[in-house]
């Protein structure tokens, strides 16, 4: 695959700052990177992970430098958990998941001690499979990291993303969705809770290629100093793909001179469909917080009450790593 991804790389050249997708990312983090020569990909797959016509260049990277791809399987009907933690600058890791197979994962954010580090992770969900995914990313001061992740779903197959970004680094995570199966389920939950200079950039794609099929999004930031965080959600319903349902949800909270980019994104190609997309940005709520005041509290405490109000309201605890997410939560003081 490495040379099919680099010749496809080479296509479409490093990202520079006019491209759409990568505008708010500081590309001059990767400008020192050289693509390795294409040596002879005649044998390869061509079909592999979609790489042919990839037009993201983080899904490509970690393929293109050799990244060793990591495989596990999750036979059929069964359930299993599992951790992923990274230390290589380029890795790439692919769980198939069987027909009717659950698996528990959670993500830990790339450990690499160098200052850039890049990784890929593909899902493969067969039919009637679920994956509940847990991906924490906690960027650390001078560090940039990418992360791509595809996920493809057979029918009836149902994938729960819930993503943390915290640090005070710089990170991409580019995520592809593509719900293949009649009936198939994307549910998308993040929160990133940025500070000092660390800039978060989430960029979601789910391509509703099915009939019956549903997605939902619900994102939000609490971002202070001079953090910056931007979000591209897009949903793209199929021609061919009657009684899609589909929502985006994004709220963000600001603090001192931190800054947010938000672009919600519809193309829909079929008239049976029920698709929706807000959001809010702002400061604090002066009627909530003069509520909480009037009840005894400083202005400090009742700010810290509707932060974490506000964090924790993204993953309610009926979902399964809700535990786990309230733990990071709670170091950070939410």
């Amino acid at each position: 695959m490495k040379n099919l991804a680099r010749k496809r790389l080479l296509e479409i050249g490093l990202p520079l700052p006019r491209n759409d997708d990568w505008m708010y990312f500081p590309v001059s983090k990767l400008s020192s990177l050289e693509i390795p020569a294409v040596e002879d990909s005649s044998i390869e797959n061509k079909n592999a992970l979609g790489i042919e016509t990839e037009s993201n260049a983080a899904a490509l990277l970690p393929i293109a430098f050799g990244a060793y791809p990591k495989i596990t399987t999750i036979a059929p009907n069964e359930t299993e958990r599992g951790i992923l933690k990274n230390r290589d600058e380029f890795s790439h890791s692919i769980f198939k998941v069987s027909t009717g197979a659950k698996l528990y994962l959670e993500i830990l954010g790339n450990k690499s001690e160098r200052n850039f580090s890049c990784e890929r992770i593909d899902l493969e969900l067969e039919t009637d499979a679920e994956v509940f995914l847990f991906f924490h990313e906690q960027i650390s001061e001078e560090t940039t990291h990418l992360t791509h992740i595809r996920i493809t779903l057979a029918q009836n197959a149902k994938i729960h993303s819930n993503m943390l970004f915290t640090g005070k680094g710089i990170s991409r995570t580019s995520s592809e969705i593509f719900l293949n199966g009649n009936s198939s389920f994307a549910d998308y939950r993040s929160l990133a809770i940025l500070t000092d200079k660390a800039s978060e950039h989430s960029h979601l794609k789910i391509h509703h290629n099915a009939r019956e099929t549903k997605s939902t999004q619900f994102a939000r930031h609490f971002l202070s100093n001079s953090s910056f965080a931007s979000y591209d959600g897009s949903v793209l319903a199929g021609e061919n793909c009657p009684q899609v349902n589909s929502s985006q949800l994004i709220n963000t909270i600001l603090q001192d001179n931190a800054k947010v980019s938000v672009k919600p994104n519809l193309k829909i190609y079929h008239d049976e469909v029920e698709c929706s997309h807000g959001c809010t940005c702002g400061s604090f709520d002066e009627e909530e917080l003069f509520y909480l005041q009037s009840r005894g509290l400083t202005e400090e405490n009742a700010k810290k009450i509707l932060t974490r109000s506000f964090a924790r309201e993204v993953f309610p605890d009926s979902l399964p790593y809700s535990k786990r997410i309230s733990e990071e939560l709670s170091k950070l003081g939410f």
